[in-house]
Parts: structure tokens; sequence; C-alpha cells
């Protein structure tokens, strides 16, 4: 039997939220390490204040555990056993509240038809239901649902059966969701905890693909460098095509330097202390050739590079996963400033290489 569907009210108040350091940065791993599909999970928080007094109640965002990885169309879970575990293993967080947090991808954050539908139901089932999405881009918005009831008196006149008239009274209630806006906060940015990238490592596997009952579906937009793409890929080292590689018990490859080689096109030779990132980033901007296009290329020839640098043979599937986990950069590229967009790049880098390292000692 399909659900009632309630109606929404918009409330004019608003309702602070703060989105702390660690959560604000395990959004931005998740985005990162989710980029082309949904993702879903509880959202943990507290409450300052209360719902009585709206515009004076603060919600704080205390942590996530994402149960979900979808597809571009929607992410669904259900509340079993691994939050039971989480729980057991975090019994701090027993007296936190539980809402609901997924992605948009690539899309606008913002409540979808289907996005309200989720809010309205689980408002029956909550004192009030906390709501909110983020995207790739780090954009994000939240409601909170509240289910409440409207008792009314109504008086009608009639005649008895004697044609005498009196009056009859009736109570009339009915149900609806308030919803309010949330003006969120942000606090930047941390490192995330391992258990919590466990957990996303998890929700990656494969899976069968459950039926639809959230979120909402996009299209993919049409990359900005597909003709860069086709005359820039490196598909075999070359003639002298060659560096002197760090021993594997050595110190790691310099991120810094191996971002540079990529995107000055330098394969060979000695990188002189002079030619620095943010050298480069105002040299090609004189340029033809955009800082933009040297990141496709960085992109494009990544796995040919760590390669040959670190002489370690790095499974093509593995390779694969780490270009992957970068690939968010270019997606969100036009977010960033040229400059930190290539300090993204480095930070990242700098992951990549120290696991390739590990995986070999």
């Amino acid at each position: 039997m399909q659900k009632e569907k309630h109606k929404v009210v918009d409330s004019k108040q608003t309702i602070k939220t703060v989105v702390t350091i660690d959560v604000y940065n395990k959004m931005k791993y998740l985005c990162q390490k989710i980029s082309a599909v949904e993702w879903s999970g509880v959202l943990f928080y507290t409450v300052e204040g209360s719902i009585k007094d709206p515009e004076n109640m603060v919600i704080t965002m205390r942590n996530i555990l994402p149960l979900d990885k979808g597809t571009s169309g929607y992410t669904e879970y259900v509340l079993d056993d691994r939050l039971t575990n989480f729980l057991m293993d975090n019994p701090d967080h027993l007296g936190y509240k539980i809402g609901h947090i997924h992605s948009h991808n690539t899309m606008a954050v913002f409540f979808s038809g289907t996005d309200m539908d989720e809010l309205t139901e689980n408002s029956e089932a909550h004192n009030y239901y906390f709501s909110f999405i983020v995207n790739n881009k780090m954009e994000m918005t939240a409601k909170v649902g509240q289910m409440v009831t409207s008792e009314s008196k109504s008086y009608v006149k009639a005649l008895d059966d004697n044609g005498e008239e009196y009056i009859s009274e009736s109570l009339e209630t009915s149900k609806h969701v308030i919803t309010y806006d949330c003006k969120i906060h942000n606090t930047y940015v941390s490192v995330t905890d391992d258990v919590f990238k466990a957990n996303v490592e998890e929700i990656m596997k494969p899976k069968p693909a459950p039926t639809p009952k959230f979120g909402m579906g996009y299209q993919k937009q049409h990359s900005l460098f597909d003709d860069f793409e086709k005359a820039n890929t490196i598909t075999d080292y070359g003639p002298g095509f060659s560096w002197s590689p760090n021993e594997v018990d050595g110190d790691a490859v310099d991120a810094e330097e191996l971002c540079i080689r990529l995107l000055t096109k330098q394969r060979v030779g000695n990188v002189t202390d002079k030619v620095t990132l943010e050298a480069i980033i105002k040299e090609k901007n004189k340029t033809s050739l955009s800082i933009k296009e040297a990141v496709n290329y960085f992109f494009l020839n990544l796995d040919v590079f760590i390669r040959d640098v670190t002489k370690i043979p790095v499974e093509e599937e593995d390779m694969n996963a780490y270009i992957d986990d970068l690939l968010f950069i270019r997606d969100t590229i036009d977010v960033y400033d040229e400059y930190k967009l290539v300090q993204e790049i480095v930070v990242s880098l700098e992951d990549i290489i120290e696991q390739i390292y590990k995986e070999v000692k």
C-alpha cells in the first residue's frame, strides 16, 4: 500500500548548522573516492537549544558512517548491524542524534522531489529529521523536517428529530511536515581517520543493483579535453625516456618534482630550484598552453611517469585505481584557482607514491 504523502509547509525560520573539521574532511574524502556516483550514510549530530526555538537552535555535525556507494541515479541503505557494530565500537556516539547524508556528485545541491519525499517520510519516524546534501564541489545544503499535528474545532447547526435547531461540535486533526532550511557554517580542514577510510572501502565493493528508493539522476558532461586527449597521450616510453630512480628502500620520489615534470613534459634532465609550481603556472598563463591543458596532460600520462620514476612494476588495476582517486580534481577543475589546483594534485601524488613504496617494501 502506498504511503500517504503529507503536506509540506516551508518555515521562514532557519537553523544554524556547523560542519566540523572532521566531518568536512570526511565528506571531501568520500566525494574524491566516489566522485562519479552518489554515496550515502548515517550522519551523527548534536543539538544545542530546542526545535521549539529554531532560530536559536544549533546543529553540530559530528561524524559520518558511510553505508552505500550507489549509482549515478540513486543511493540507498538499510540500518543494519553495521550501525550496531559501529555504535558498540564508539559508545560516545550513543548520545548523538542520527540523520541522513548523501551526495549529488557532479549535480547541483538542492532537494529534489525524491529527496523531499525521503525527508517527509523519515520525519514521521523522528522527533525531527536532519538531511544533508553535498556534491563534489563541496557545495552543501540541508533541511530539518518535523512532523506536526494540527487540531481544529468546527461547529455546525442542524435540526433534530423534532425540527429543533442544535449545535454540533467536532474536532478535526491533520498531519503535515514543517521544513526548516539550514544556515551552514564551515570549519576547515583536517585528515580522516583509518576507521572511516575502511568503511568507505567497504561500501565501494561490488554489489547487486538495488531497487531505487531515493536519489536523482544526472547526465555526465562532455569532457573539456577530448580533443587534447587524443593528441597528448603517451602510448610508450619512447627513446631516451629514463631517469635515475630512487631505490625502493631509499627516499620516496618527491611528489612536487614529479608534478613539475608532468606539467612541463620534462622527462629527463635536472629540475632546477628556480622551477617552481608557482612559476610554471604564471608562465603557462602567458602561453597558448593553459594550466588546465597541462593538468590534463598530467592525468593522461601519470601512469607512464610514475612507472618510469619509481621503476616499480605497478599492476595496471592498481594504477587505474590511483588515477581514479585523482579524477575528482579534473571533474571539479573550475572550483579551484590554478595554484590551489596544482597543490591538490601534489598532496594526492604524495599519498599515491607513499602507497606504491609501502606495497613493495
